[in-house]
């Protein structure tokens, strides 16, 4: 059985080192916390004294459970600071301390050391620096991990998170290995809320639940759990399995309620094991059909009464107009169809383009032509430019600080092709639409010229008519406010 723990370190990283050091737990405890032996009596912190049955004392040279993992256990801490200002990043959190801890007896120190280098080199000895140290001071023997929270090959930073639920994995893994225990896993308790609701004997949603897996357990011919999945999707569930915890949903519900919460009865590998179960009395002849009502969609009762409002009307009604007009209530969004939403997209579409044409006076097809060619040469000079850098960076060593350089180049070279394949994307739109346009003006004049002509056959449009009515001169302040100007002018026409 193992612990495994992690958090954050902010500070000077050197107090931690100096901390998961200490002789004086990385030692024999036997020996460092022995009450026959006094201060004055120890030769050395690297020694260990012995105790034979006739109270005489020998004297061997121990080695103390301390290791490093890309780094040196004696200069740990300079190689971490190393690490740290050839990225520059100094700041935040300076490293991660981690234990994994096991059953008192479980495990000798060597073993337990041998246990906890491995983890390390599994978990971070790719890319960080870690420092091990096995603790003998307890009866429960465990080992201590600092990592640098920066990697000395990228300079990126640990997530904490995600290394969490990975070293716990690989340290059960581990155990496994070793032949040592592991912690089974508590399942959590049925919330206070359901279980109140049981007790009292109200419906609520995981009764609900447990009782429509046992009818379909119960009436339907499943053969797999994945046929049970897909089962629950038929009558109306929606089934999540690309988790953790797999989790479904009922018809008409808000929230995914895992299976586990449900009950031990209710986990995937209990499920599995009542298919299997419920297909041998099958076969034997002892099933049993649960009757109960077809599921339906389950209404959740509020707690309030929701009450509809009702419209105003009167002088009420007539105050919520006029603050409406004067905008103290806000206007409803406008709903576009997507006629018009297409439309609008061809608008932007066709300003782009003018804006492009206006900007290098292009006149003829020629010339867009002859830019896209342009924009096209250029595209293939950036490429082969990125290609020689690359080729460049696969002759650097890993670490050194060109490399740095040769990303930034990459990085505006990529943004730089953006520019080009958007503009060149733009050319082969102008000169893919240029007939539909042509097309629509056409058309648009041809409409014009015949409203021309048919306003000019009923007289409405004259040459004489225009003119006329551009040189009159406009009507007094008595002749509109008696309105005889208007008539006058009509009798005079007639």
């Amino acid at each position: 059985m193992a612990v495994t723990k992690i958090w954050k370190i902010n500070g000077w990283i050197g107090d931690c080192l100096l901390y998961i050091e200490n002789p004086n737990k990385t030692q024999n405890p036997l020996v460092i916390g022995d009450p026959r032996l006094k201060e004055e009596e120890y030769q050395s912190l690297t020694d260990v004294i012995e105790y034979a049955e006739d109270g005489n004392k020998t004297v061997r040279d121990t080695e103390r459970f301390v290791s490093g993992v890309n780094c040196d256990a004696e200069t740990a801490r300079q190689e971490m600071i190393l690490a740290k200002n050839a990225f520059d990043k100094n700041d935040g959190i300076c490293a991660y301390h981690a234990i994994q801890s096991f059953a008192p007896g479980e495990v000798t120190p060597e073993t337990a050391h041998e246990i906890g280098i491995r983890l390390a080199k599994e978990m971070w000895g790719e890319r960080y620096q870690v420092l091990v140290a096995t603790h003998l001071d307890h009866e429960h023997i465990h080992n201590h991990f600092v990592i640098n929270s920066v990697s000395f090959l990228d300079g990126k930073r640990l997530w904490k998170e995600k290394n969490y639920w990975q070293m716990r994995t690989v340290s059960d893994a581990l155990c496994r290995e070793y032949g040592l225990s592991l912690i089974k896993p508590v399942r959590r308790g049925m919330p206070y809320a359901a279980w109140q609701a049981e007790k009292e004997g109200k419906p609520n949603r995981r009764k609900a639940l447990r009782e429509d897996i046992d009818r379909i357990l119960a009436n339907e011919n499943i053969e797999s759990l994945e046929a049970f999945y897909d089962t629950l999707r038929a009558y109306g569930y929606a089934v999540m399995t690309d988790r953790k915890y797999v989790a479904i949903c009922p018809p008409g519900g808000e929230r995914n309620i895992r299976l586990q919460s449900l009950g031990e009865n209710y986990e995937p590998e209990a499920l599995h094991l009542r298919i299997l179960r419920i297909k041998a009395d099958r076969l034997l002849g002892k099933t049993k059909v649960i009757e109960q009502p077809t599921m339906q969609k389950r209404r959740m009762r509020l707690r309030e009464t929701v009450r509809r409002k009702s419209k105003a009307h009167g002088i009420r009604a007539l105050y919520y107009k006029w603050l409406y007009y004067l905008g103290v209530f806000k206007r409803r969004p406008k709903v576009y169809g997507s006629a018009f939403t297409t439309a609008r997209w061809q608008l932007n579409a066709y300003i782009k383009q003018f804006d492009y044409v206006a900007k290098y006076n292009l006149k003829t097809r020629d010339d867009v032509e002859q830019r896209l060619r342009v924009v096209q040469h250029e595209i293939s000079g950036q490429i082969d430019e990125r290609e020689e850098i690359r080729a460049v960076l696969r002759c650097l060593e890993t670490g050194d600080a060109e490399i740095q350089e040769q990303l930034e180049k990459i990085e505006k070279i990529n943004a730089q092709l953006k520019k080009l394949r958007s503009e060149a994307k733009l050319c082969v739109q102008i000169l893919e639409q240029q007939p539909q346009i042509k097309s629509k003006i056409d058309k648009a004049h041809e409409v014009k010229t015949f409203e021309t002509e048919r306003g000019k056959e009923n007289g409405r449009a004259s040459d004489y008519h225009l003119e006329h009515r551009r040189n009159e001169a406009a009507p007094t302040r008595e002749q509109r406010s008696s309105g005889s100007a208007r008539s006058s002018d009509s009798i005079q026409r007639r």
